[in-house]
């Protein structure tokens, strides 16, 4: 079956490794082998590859590292890893990547930094890296990303202050960094998220006072809780 262009085998009960034979589909623009209990590590020839559009690899058994290999498929729109025990760092490769909007590698044992270039991405919609080991400070080249909606990357180990450059991010409805290690105060730029509905910010080293800007945003849930603020409830939270 090399002249298959989609493989769809998802949820069902099938274990094992991925078979490298896979890669002799050349013209694969589709991969869907989540929701299995498939174990070993991902191939590295899926470098090779090139016509594939989408992968969902999420909610199996998993391990290794994530191949620098995923980042010759120029065409990728989807990744989809998460839930796996995946560890090491989020490869730099990834980053060549330019037409991809949704990437989920939640839920393993990445660690490392997320990588600066990842404001190169311009495409992206959804960033979801929560539940890792990920360190170092939140990249304020994310605020380049005027696509993105949807940025979760709590219960992490990320350290340092929120970068106002988020503020940018004017697409965005659904903000969650809790759990982490960040210090600083919220960022006045905030108010400029005309969209954002969802905003966690629970669980880190945060203090100062609540700015005033949050008032002109249109939110349903708000949960900075188990931080350092101080200071009055300012008056336009309310409005």
């Amino acid at each position: 079956m090399i002249n298959l262009s989609t493989l769809h085998l998802y949820n069902n009960q099938l274990n094992g490794s991925i078979p490298q034979a896979i890669c002799q589909m050349r013209f694969l623009s589709g991969l869907a082998l989540n929701d299995n209990y498939l174990s070993g590590s991902v191939p590295t020839c899926f470098g090779q590859l090139s016509y594939l559009s989408y992968i969902f690899l999420n909610h199996n058994n998993i391990s290794g590292t994530i191949p620098n290999e995923l980042g010759n498929i120029y065409d990728l729109y989807e990744l989809h890893m998460n839930n796996n025990s995946q560890a090491g760092f989020i490869p730099e490769t990834l980053v060549n990547l330019k037409k991809l909007a949704f990437l989920s590698l939640y839920q393993n044992q990445l660690n490392g930094s997320i990588p600066r270039e990842i404001g190169n991405m311009t495409s992206l919609k959804e960033v979801e890296l929560q539940f890792n080991n990920l360190t170092g400070p939140i990249p304020s080249s994310l605020g380049e990303l005027k696509s993105l909606y949807l940025l979760r990357l709590h219960s992490n180990k990320l350290s340092g202050p929120i970068p106002q450059e988020l503020g940018n991010l004017t697409s965005l409805y659904n903000l969650q960094l809790g759990v982490n290690q960040l210090n600083g105060s919220i960022p006045s730029s905030f108010g400029n998220l005309q969209y954002l509905q969802i905003l966690s910010l629970s669980d880190n080293q945060l203090s100062g006072s609540i700015p005033v800007e949050l008032g002109k945003l249109k939110l349903v849930h708000i949960d900075i809780t188990n931080n350092s603020f101080s200071g009055s409830l300012p008056d336009e939270i309310c409005n």
